[in-house]
């Protein structure tokens, strides 16, 4: 959908183009609160998995390695393909690394 609104967009003149405009901010938004609420989702099960361990009477230490030189790794002609890799490269590290400590 989201493609579409732009080639609409960069076909369009005047008022439609404000139109188009307004409805792919609001596509935009719904599929990044979506994103955010997934992230939610997993770090509060990481932080619930940390808590059982941890009224276990265990140690609990959850590590993240560096994930530095992550999209290097993930290169063209590795077989995962085009869309895999964009995947891991954009994908937020830091920010669910940051729910995670915030959660725990």
């Amino acid at each position: 959908m989201k493609k579409s609104l732009q080639r609409k967009l960069t076909q369009s003149t005047g008022n439609q183009r404000v139109l188009i405009s307004r409805q792919l901010k609001d596509v935009h938004l719904k599929y990044s609160n979506l994103l955010k609420e997934h992230y939610h989702k997993i770090s509060r099960k990481v932080a619930d998995i940390a808590q059982i361990y941890l009224n276990e009477n265990y140690r609990v230490h959850i590590a993240i390695g560096k994930l530095k030189g992550l999209n290097q790794s993930v290169r063209k002609g590795d077989g995962k393909g085009k869309l895999f890799r964009g995947k891991i490269s954009q994908f937020p590290y830091y920010k669910l690394t940051e729910l995670i400590t915030y959660k725990c």
